[in-house]
């Protein structure tokens, strides 16, 4: 009993990254594989410690931003962000590319970083001067121009 005491209250001390999961569950799954998979972890204990809240129920994000639907996404995304806090997270990761088109409103309604995977890939590409790329994206993603804001 005492073990198992230490071993929650060492995890109350690490950070903890929330994941808005399920808009696209393989998606989310590749997600979670890839941050396992680039996790510099010599245990199962050096991994980082995640909550994956997988909500596939959320409203297709390409319809609500093609106004195809009024059914606007990131208001279920906000309550799963903020039931994420509530759990303990430090910061929010959504695996969704074309979620990416509420990150403004995440951020602004969430008092931890939700981050910004677009953002990240700029960053990532500019340090290594790469300044040629495709993207294979969503028809929501392409038409808000959500990686031309960003590369530009």
């Amino acid at each position: 009993m005492c073990r198992k005491m230490d071993s929650i209250q060492s995890l109350s001390d690490k950070k903890i990254l929330g994941i808005i999961g399920g808009l696209g569950p393989m998606a989310t799954a590749h997600f979670m594989e890839l941050i396992i998979n680039m996790t510099n972890a010599a245990t199962d204990q050096d991994h980082i410690p995640m909550i994956i809240y997988n909500l596939p129920y959320i409203s297709d994000r390409t319809r609500h931003i093609l106004g195809q639907s009024d059914d606007d996404p990131s208001i279920p995304m906000t309550e799963a962000g903020e039931k994420l806090i509530s759990d303990g997270v430090s910061e929010i990761a959504i695996p969704c590319v074309t979620a990416s088109f509420y990150h403004e409103k995440l951020s602004a309604s969430l008092p931890v970083p939700v981050l910004n995977g677009i953002m990240e890939t700029g960053e990532y590409l500019s340090e290594k001067n790469i300044d040629s790329v495709g993207v294979m994206a969503t028809d929501g993603t392409i038409q808000s121009r959500l990686f031309e804001r960003v590369f530009d």
